[in-house]
């Protein structure tokens, strides 16, 4: 009876195995009659799965990179979609169809570079419909205001040194700061954008002096900033982007003196200038569902020199921007004017996620000592006179219409200030507070 057992039992696994092996294997002629039904009942899982099978089987054509590419395209996994409709590109590079599909692909992955070369092969009507005929003097205009303020004035109300009264030095404390801000982005050939903004800022500090035993109080201390910023990006090759430029802070600030004129003594104030500077240049490479980036910031902020190195990773997902994320580790090497090093690594975390069809809310936080730091590709210049230490917050942004967008931007920064010794730069006397940011930015796109 056992052996019988085992006989029937080495039998049925015989059949089975017979079974198996006999399946029919995928076919060209199946897989394009089967995901051209799936294609046309817009079963758009079933085709990415048909798919996908055929291609670990071997089998690969035009049609089914194109109908891959459709299915990932209507699911809104355009980073997915991309590799499908650029090889189906490279088997046929004549239909007008594949060729839209494709466009729109670079744009909403932001390969703004590759989307003018292909539109530059479009038909007229396709240009017609693609509004491609004539290139804008600018793709962007961006215009904002910020504001920065103390949330609690008892940091100033109660201020006191520890400081020895005959010690020169200074501390400073930012009450508030409000900017202006204009940018405006050109496309220069296919392959080439420049980026340049204009920010006017006025500044108003608390400040501490102590001069040959002479203390003297300033609330506010009154300043002005100019700022130009200029970024070019190029598309060095598939997938490699180069984004270089620079910042330049043109400071205005008073000073008072004492003066003696015809034996009568006078208090002269004169308002003087000082030109920093920033150059920054970054290599970005775009993957299917990440960019990789590294940079690297020379500047001369407020008397001291910085060397800064950046590493970015921003990941989408979702092969969209309905959920992405960006991790940024920053180190700083900085010569103050006192020769002294300082080593620093800051760490930036962003997430955006999209509520509606017009709603998205991004959040972030920063750690680190943020003194003289460059943020944005230069884009953002800490350049105060006291240490952030942390910041976050969210900012709110609404595609208003087809062209316009709205950012509107609340964030809270922790800060510290020292007295500096004027001698030494040794810092003492640290003072702690928070300061709340808000800002708006309005954004029209040619």
């Amino acid at each position: 009876m056992r052996k019988e057992l085992i006989i029937g039992i080495g039998l049925l696994l015989s059949i089975s195995s017979v079974q198996l092996t006999a399946q029919p294997r995928l076919s060209v002629q199946q897989v394009d009659i089967q995901t051209y039904q799936y294609w046309q009942n817009q079963d758009w899982n079933n085709l990415i799965r048909l798919s996908h099978e055929a291609l670990d089987a071997g089998i690969d054509f035009y049609y089914l990179r194109v109908r891959l590419g459709i299915a990932y395209y209507a699911k809104g996994n355009f980073h997915a979609a991309l590799p499908q409709f650029e090889k189906a590109w490279r088997q046929n590079q004549s239909e007008e169809y594949l060729k839209e599909y494709l466009y729109y692909t670079y744009r909403f992955t932001d390969r703004w570079a590759e989307a003018n070369m292909l539109a530059r092969t479009f038909s007229t009507e396709l240009q017609q419909k693609t509004r491609t005929t004539k290139k804008p003097f600018a793709n962007q205009f961006d215009l904002a205001y910020g504001y920065q303020g103390l949330m609690d004035n008892s940091v100033i109300d109660t201020y006191q040194t520890d400081a020895d009264p005959l010690q020169n030095g200074y501390q400073y404390i930012p009450l508030r700061i409000q900017s202006v801000y204009a940018g405006l982005q050109i496309p220069i050939g296919n392959r080439f954008q420049l980026y340049q903004a204009f920010t006017g800022l006025s500044v108003d500090h608390f400040r501490y002096v102590q001069n040959e035993g002479l203390a003297t109080t300033d609330n506010p201390y009154h300043t002005d900033i100019g700022q130009y910023y200029a970024a070019g990006n190029m598309l060095l090759g598939k997938g490699f982007n180069l984004s270089v430029g620079g910042h330049v802070i043109n400071v205005f600030y008073p000073v008072t003196s004492v003066v003696f004129r015809q034996g009568r003594t006078y208090l002269l104030t004169q308002t003087y200038s000082d030109v920093d500077g920033v150059a920054f240049a970054t290599l970005y490479k775009k993957l299917t569902y990440a960019t990789l980036g590294a940079g690297f910031t020379y500047g001369t902020v407020n008397n001291a020199r910085q060397y800064q190195t950046d590493l970015k990773l921003s990941l989408y997902p979702l092969g969209n921007k309905n959920l992405y994320a960006t991790t940024v580790a920053m180190h700083q090497r900085q010569e103050s004017v006192y020769d002294v090093w300082s080593d620093r690594w800051i760490l930036d975390q962003s997430l955006g996620v999209k509520l509606t069809s017009r709603l998205w809310l991004e959040g972030y936080a920063t750690l680190g000592e943020m003194e003289n730091l460059a943020m944005n590709d230069a884009a953002l210049i800490y350049n105060r006179m006291d240490v952030i230490r942390e910041r976050y917050g969210a900012r709110l942004i609404v595609l208003a219409g087809a062209h316009w967008q709205l950012q509107v931007h609340y964030g809270l920064l922790n800060a510290s200030s020292s007295f500096i010794d004027s001698t030494a730069g040794v810092a003492q006397n640290t003072l702690t507070y928070r300061q709340q940011v808000i800002n708006g930015i309005l954004t029209w796109k040619f």
